[in-house]
């Protein structure tokens, strides 16, 4: 797994694949408490179509930062990451709180940026009952450590029937969360807590934005996912049967099916 050094952080990084000619190259960005192995089998699947780049954000999985990060910074180090690495023309693909960072770097990126893929996320800030859900979890965290936020999230990450029907995807789910540093949960839940209403952004945005969604999340609405498809000028829905928050770990096959035929699309008007 290579690394690049960064100005406060040092990222590790899987660059799969090659370039095609017409095909932006795909760059995934994780969830929390999370890293970059929850889209590999995803990357897997794609990988024979285009470049596929996946970080683990710095502070997660291999990749380390020294000092604090916001949603903004992560979104400053991605850009700077696909930059060094010359991997535009590019689609950007954030899961959950990598979403959050996809429409950062949205709001601010060039022609390099082709796209947007939004998974299981959504575009507006936390409301003051999700800013105390994030105090609450802080204080949890600092107090028990990782393993309690696993405790706390893991049973509403999943679908409901996950424990009896893909134990190993629950259990590899555990061991990625497990891995997360306490320090960097703290950091990264203040991040989200403060983070920006990224929806008149969905307006603004003149690139495509497909929206992707496991049908059966408890945490993000499906509702919501939609409304966000809708305020975007030139957005897409599509729905993704028996997966839960973590819909490119449940089903990565079905994920990886939309998610090329977005890159075809874009690759066709280049």
């Amino acid at each position: 797994m290579p690394s690049l050094a960064l100005d406060r952080s040092t990222v590790h990084y899987e660059d799969l694949g090659e370039s095609r000619a017409g095909m932006p190259a795909l760059v995934l960005l994780h969830g929390f408490p999370l890293d970059g192995r929850v889209w590999m089998s995803v990357a897997d699947q794609l990988k024979s179509k285009t470049r596929v780049i996946v970080p683990d954000l710095p502070g997660f999985g291999r990749s380390s930062v020294s000092g604090s990060f916001s949603i903004e910074s992560l979104a400053d180090d991605v850009e700077t990451l696909v930059a060094r690495l010359r991997a535009g023309p590019f689609v950007l693909a954030g899961l959950s709180m990598g979403g959050y960072i996809a429409l950062a770097l949205g709001r601010k990126s060039g022609a390099m940026l082709r796209g947007l893929v939004l998974t299981n996320t959504k575009s507006g800030a936390d409301d003051e009952a999700g800013k105390a859900k994030r105090n609450s979890m802080i204080e949890i965290v600092k107090a028990r450590g990782t393993p309690a936020i696993v405790d706390l999230m893991l049973p509403n990450m999943l679908e409901p029937d996950a424990a009896k029907d893909k134990s190993d995807v629950v259990s590899q789910l555990k061991s990625i969360m497990l891995d997360c540093p306490q320090r960097t949960i703290e950091i990264a839940l203040t991040a989200m807590r403060d983070r920006a209403d990224y929806t008149e952004l969905l307006v603004k945005l003149d690139i495509p934005v497909l929206v992707v969604h496991g049908t059966a999340d408890a945490i993000m609405p499906e509702s919501s996912a939609r409304k966000m498809s809708e305020q975007t000028r030139n957005g897409s829905f599509v729905g993704i049967e028996h997966a839960g928050h973590l819909s490119t770990m449940e089903q990565p096959q079905a994920v990886a099916d939309v998610i090329t035929k977005f890159l075809e699309e874009i690759g066709a008007t280049s």
